[in-house]
């Protein structure tokens, strides 16, 4: 497996460094595997989807989980749906091509795990994580910089509905409060 995740990951640079787009991939897909296939889930949401990369790490872990995802960029979505095809995991996966701030508000389930891999202002996003999770569920939530004010009131507002199980590099793992 580690062998296909370096391989996935590479592509995922290549298209970034080739296109000077803004797709920063994940770089710890290795980890993303196994916290995902630790948490087991059925039901995930992915945000920031790029060319696809993390969301094959987690389809690959969870073999059973059904996966919706979404990604604002009409190429990314393109490039996502090729990589879902070559791995066989486009039977689990629903591609949004949508703004997620624009699109959250009209999921009406729940997700087990919520892997959250986008730049913006994240509290804009706080509500509808919490809207769509369950006590239990899970958060992954990739470049957490803790730089921004923003982004300090974005930590401080999720630690009020979500404990704090790992934190590694640009990266926390929380579980949502019963």
């Amino acid at each position: 497996m580690d062998d296909l995740i370096q391989e996935l990951f590479e592509n995922a640079v290549y298209h970034r460094e080739e296109h000077q787009c803004g797709a920063h991939p994940y770089k710890h897909g290795q980890k993303l595997f196994e916290l995902t296939k630790g948490i087991n889930p059925k039901n995930i949401l992915e945000i920031g989807v790029g060319v696809g990369y993390s969301t094959i790490c987690m389809a690959l872990a969870a073999p059973d989980a059904e996966i919706t995802s979404i990604e604002y960029k009409p190429d990314h979505i393109e490039l996502a749906s090729k990589n879902y095809f070559e791995n066989g995991i486009n039977n689990r996966v629903n591609l949004i091509l949508a703004d997620a701030r624009e699109y959250l508000p009209k999921i009406k389930n729940t997700f087990d795990l919520i892997f959250f891999d986008a730049y913006d202002v994240k509290n804009k996003f706080l509500i509808e994580i919490n809207r769509l999770s369950k006590p239990g569920d899970h958060l992954i939530n990739a470049n957490i910089w803790n730089r921004s004010t923003a982004e300090k009131k974005y930590l401080k507002n999720l630690l009020l509905s979500w404990e704090l199980l790992e934190e590694f590099d640009d990266t926390i793992v929380l579980k949502k409060f019963s």
